[in-house]
């Protein structure tokens, strides 16, 4: 009896061990998921560099959260902070349309809430465009959102980018000169309508054909800009060819783009039209120089 009451203890005690030793094994691999997925979230934050929010519409109350490199140093590890914040001042030409979004989402009209607006984060006067995108995560009992959650990215640096673009592309469009973007090797990345007007060549026509298909050996000096495109700036007169075959003098500048390693990748040139301009340079230098009905040379040659 007492031999069969000890296999039975030992039984129960294998059991229990077995069983602890599952938990464990369970706990500790819960925990690595756990561990592995905020991980992933801090990888993740810290990668696309925006940061999270989740805001109680009953409290109105806005929680921030955000990963960094622990104490702003690189090499250190990630880092995620977690804050409660104050509502951003909207600034008011883009309140209107806020709340307009922000209501045909929580009526169900939009899956999702999508807005691109002015803040003053830090409430010291400063406007900066934040690009925001969140959804309903969860409702009261009568289905009613009580709180959303999304990210949010700070987008002032691309729009002042999109402005100069912009600024840049009008100023080349209503250029009289020709303007004309090389590759490293010398073919064309972009032209502006000047170009189109001066060669004859429209944009689908030039882009990636070479530079060359406009030398001209008139003056023996055809494809110079391509023996100087080492050079960072050049300029000079050059015969060109037009599409229809005319020749045609253009006053060249040449600008060569280096990147962050000082290596010429892209090339600037800007194209005048100066042919009929040297032509009545010619025709006044022979009138002051020649007789008019006998073209023998005056006085003053």
């Amino acid at each position: 009896m007492t031999a069969a009451l000890m296999a039975i203890a030992c039984a129960l005690l294998l059991a229990v061990l077995l069983m602890s030793w599952r938990w464990r094994s369970s706990s500790q691999r819960q925990h690595e998921a756990l561990q592995a997925r905020e991980e992933h979230l801090t990888v993740a934050l810290w990668g696309s560099g925006e940061q999270f929010w989740d805001f109680d519409l009953a409290r109105r109350e806005l929680h921030l959260l955000h990963a960094e490199e622990a104490d702003g140093e690189p090499g250190l590890g990630l880092a995620v902070t977690s804050r409660q914040a104050v509502l951003p001042l909207v600034h008011p030409h883009d309140r209107a349309g806020l709340r307009r979004r922000l209501r045909a989402h929580l009526r169900g009209d939009e899956p999702l809430f999508n807005s691109e607006h002015r803040v003053d984060a830090d409430g010291d006067g400063t406007w900066i465009w934040m690009r925001v995108h969140g959804r309903t995560v969860e409702r009261d009992a009568l289905g009613r959102p009580r709180r959303l959650a999304g990210t949010a990215r700070d987008t002032t640096a691309n729009r002042h980018a999109d402005a100069e673009r912009r600024i840049a592309s009008e100023v080349l469009r209503s250029m009289s000169e020709a303007v004309a973007v090389l590759d490293h090797e010398m073919h064309f990345v972009a032209v502006n309508p000047a170009f189109s007007q001066i060669t004859g060549y429209n944009d689908v026509e030039a882009l990636g054909r070479p530079f060359a298909m406009l030398d001209s050996d008139s003056d023996g000096r055809g494809g110079i800009l391509r023996q100087d495109a080492g050079r960072q700036h050049w300029q000079g007169n050059v015969w060109m060819t037009r599409r229809d075959g005319e020749e045609i003098l253009c006053h060249v500048k040449h600008n060569g783009i280096p990147d962050s390693g000082g290596e010429i990748n892209f090339h600037v040139v800007v194209l005048s039209d100066i042919t009929e301009q040297k032509r009545a340079e010619q025709e006044l230098r022979y009138l002051a120089n020649y007789d008019a009905l006998t073209s023998l040379p005056n006085r003053s040659l």
